[in-house]
Order: structure tokens, then sequence, then C-alpha cells
């Protein structure tokens, strides 16, 4: 009977170490462990130079997608490092660009500021030889695509260099993808064709459409 008194309070005692050990362990040790594997990252939206609430995507190496908002001072955000990939979120009306950054976070307390833009206006010129040559600029005109609308009578027309995509919203037009951005810089469409019974009153127009939606239409003829 002695053993087994003894057994079961060297059981009793083991179990009591165990618990508090653990709850040490948990208490203590885990919250400190965790501590030491994330960074302090302070993030920050801006349109033109001056902070502004949006919203955020932050994916990490292992795809995990973490989201809020930004404020008007740099937004604390606890995060693993590693390369992680940050978008910026249009919210309450917003029509921003989404903006991508690729970061390699490995110090603590880094800051990073989002640049945010909004379309700015294009700006075309047309010329003609045996083509039609459409150039276009812009500030800022984001990951364009385009589509043509034209008359009965021209005939076999084709953007040159470009491939040909179906564009929803556009199913009735010719579209392409453009794979394009005007950022401070130009691009010439060249659009051939022929005409059949031509006449005078012939028409051709060119939808330049970016990755908001956003349009400008374009008379070419």
């Amino acid at each position: 009977m002695e053993n087994l008194k003894a057994v079961v309070i060297c059981v009793t005692i083991i179990l009591i170490l165990s618990g508090v050990l653990g709850f040490l362990y948990y208490k203590f040790e885990l919250p400190r462990k965790e501590k030491e594997n994330y960074l302090n990252l302070h993030l920050l939206a801006n349109f033109k130079n001056n902070p502004i609430r949006t919203g955020y995507e932050i994916e990490l190496e292992d795809r995990t997608i973490l989201q809020g908002n930004t404020s008007k001072s740099y937004e604390l955000i606890k995060i693993s490092p590693g390369i992680i990939k940050i978008r910026n979120i249009n919210i309450e009306n917003q029509n921003f660009y989404i903006e991508e950054k690729i970061v390699n976070l490995s110090k603590n307390n880094t800051r990073i500021d989002v640049r945010l833009n909004e379309q700015k206006p294009v700006k075309v010129d047309v010329y003609k030889n045996d083509s039609y040559f459409v150039n276009v600029f812009s500030e800022y005109f984001k990951d364009v695509d385009f589509c043509i609308d034209y008359s009965y009578n021209f005939m076999f027309v084709e953007a040159i260099n470009f491939t040909e995509i179906n564009k929803e919203g556009f199913e009735e037009y010719e579209c392409y993808r453009g794979d394009f951005s005007l950022i401070d810089n130009n691009k010439t469409i060249e659009i051939s064709f022929n005409k059949n019974n031509y006449q005078e009153d012939e028409f051709m127009s060119l939808f330049l459409i970016d990755s908001l939606g956003n349009q400008k239409i374009v008379k070419v003829k």
C-alpha cells in the first residue's frame, strides 16, 4: 500500500508541475516567441501628397490575406517577416487605380507609403496614310484595352500587333488587349483596313478602356 501511495503522490506532483509549466509557457514564453516572429509595419496611403483613408490588402508568403483600412497617419500592422504584396482597395466611392508593392519585409518598424492615382485626361492625335494611326498620351491611364466600331464599308479592319479579345460590355465591337499603360508616355495604335464602296459619311471610333472601366472615345473617322 505504501508503494501505491508513493506512486500516486509522484504522479500527482508530476501532473501539477506539468500544469504549472504549461501555464507558464502559454502565459509568458509562447507570447514572447510569437512577438519575436512578428514585425511592426507602418502603412500610409497618400493622394497628391496628402494622407488618405482607403482600404488595403496584404498577401503574405503563405498566401494569407490581411485586410483593413489606412488612416491619416501611419497605420500599425503586426506581420510576419518575408516577401509580401501590398495593394490598395477602393472604399466609399473612391476610383483609384489598384497599385501593388512587393516588399521583402525583414526589418522592424518598416514604413511603407502607397501612392494612389486617379485617371488623367487622354490626349489624341489621328493621322492617316494607308492605315489610320492613333497616337494617345496621358499622365495616368492604366492597363488599357481598346475596341473599334466602324461603318459597314470598312473591310478587314485590324489593329496591328495587338491580340483580339472578347470584352465584356463591348461584345458588338472588335476589341483588343492593349497590354500598355499611359503614364507620362504615349502609344500609337495602327488600324489597317480596306474600303468597299467608301463614302464620305463612313465612320470609325476607338474606345480606350482602362482597368477601372473609364473610357476615352476617339473619333478616328
